[in-house]
């Protein structure tokens, strides 16, 4: 008797034991659905945190001057703001160097210096990026292809320097009121770029004052002193750990209401 008690006594904990295995599997598989749906959501609305924050910039640009969107904490300088539970950085391409319009090598090369290129000969970059391609020559016909082919051996942060001051669109007249440090020192020199930064969000008679005592010599005519029409927009959103980001350059066209935008580039990424 004592014998079958024993056998029913390790029976059951044999069952208990499978039965413990069953519900901890279940509860694991359970915890790993939970986190899996969980991700799903967030990335859900860190790309809706997005899409809004988006349709925002673009409806704010089409319908309100640019100055009254500075005063309302606006900024085209690649400096972060918030729109919708995002982090929103516009940059005036303006302020950049555009690879189509006219720079000469020399400015180039200065910027190539700031921004920490040395695995190449940046006289010799300078040169074969701003070089008209003449359908013969083995170099991408890109010009920004050729700068990302030269400079494919340099760090991380010069290239993260080259794109942000860089862009291969032409977009006429630079404008140093909103242009980075880099793009700045490379253009006028580091007395006039520190100038220029010192009174950037200062407003309008802050900004002439600069212009009126630095680029006297110059005609008013070769720059741009207000933001737009060509931007570059990025949109970032974390929820959790999903976090959601999109690039747009493009143009506005005030001038056809039929089409008030016209798209350059847009990348997206998540998780970057």
């Amino acid at each position: 008797m004592s014998n079958q008690k024993g056998i029913a006594m390790v029976m059951m904990l044999f069952v208990s034991a499978i039965m413990a295995i069953i519900t901890l599997n279940f509860i694991k598989q359970s915890s790993h659905q939970l986190k899996i749906a969980q991700r799903l959501q967030d990335k859900t609305k860190a790309f809706n945190n997005v899409q809004n924050a988006k349709a925002e910039v673009f409806f704010k640009l089409l319908t309100r001057p640019i100055r009254e969107l500075e005063n309302e904490g606006w900024k085209f300088y690649n400096e972060s703001f918030f729109i919708e539970n995002s982090d929103v950085k516009i940059q005036d391409l303006r302020g950049l160097f555009s690879l189509y319009g006219f720079i000469a090598p020399s400015t180039m090369e200065n910027l190539l210096r700031l921004c920490g290129v040395k695995q190449v000969d940046v006289s010799t970059v300078a040169s074969k990026v701003l070089l008209k391609h003449d359908g013969k020559s083995i170099m991408p016909i890109d010009r920004l292809q050729r700068l990302e082919m030269f400079t494919e051996k340099e760090n991380h942060k010069t290239k993260i320097c080259l794109n942000k001051n860089i862009t291969r669109h032409n977009v006429g007249n630079f404008n140093p009121s909103l242009a980075p440090k880099e793009s700045l020192v490379a253009r006028m020199g580091e007395i006039t770029a520190e100038e220029f930064l010192k009174v950037r969000g200062a407003g309008v008679d802050a900004l002439n004052t600069v212009f009126e005592k630095y680029l006297l010599d110059d005609s008013l005519n070769s720059y741009s002193v207000i933001a737009g029409p060509y931007f570059r927009v990025i949109l970032r959103s974390q929820v959790g750990e999903s976090v959601w980001t999109e690039q747009i350059e493009f143009k506005i066209k005030l001038s056809t209401p039929h089409e008030p935008i016209m798209f350059l580039s847009h990348q997206m990424s998540e998780n970057e």
